[in-house]
This record gives C-alpha cells, structure tokens and sequence, in this order.
C-alpha cells in the first residue's frame, strides 16, 4: 500500500501506472497523484469514451489501450 505523503515534492517525477485509469474511482485517485506532480498513466478501454477521459488528458496524464 502507498502512504501519502504530505510533502508533494516525495510525489515530483515518480512514475505511476493505473489499471482501469477511466473509470470513476481509478481516474479520482490518479488525479490526486497528478497533482502531486507525479507522472501518471494506464491502461483502459479506449474505444470507449468516459467522463475522465478529457480531464485526465489534460492534466497530462498518458492514457493507452488494453
């Protein structure tokens, strides 16, 4: 299990991969790792298109096919 840190610059950088990134709990949590500056990206069903998708993207997060 990851602690949070309150120290954002523990997060600066770090690498962070999600599974199901689109759906509505995945997408929340990676959005706290985003802005805690973390490089976050997953895997999902692209072909699909989520309420997430467009927020996550443009929060930088890197989003790629099952």
């Amino acid at each position: 299990m990851i602690k949070l840190s309150n120290n954002s610059k523990a997060w600066k950088n770090k690498k962070i991969y999600f599974i199901g990134i689109k759906g509505i709990g995945v997408s929340s949590i990676a959005q706290i790792f985003l802005l805690y500056v973390a490089k976050v990206s997953g895997s999902d069903d692209l072909k699909e298109t989520f309420p997430a998708d467009e927020i996550l993207r443009q929060k930088g997060a890197k989003l790629l096919s099952f």
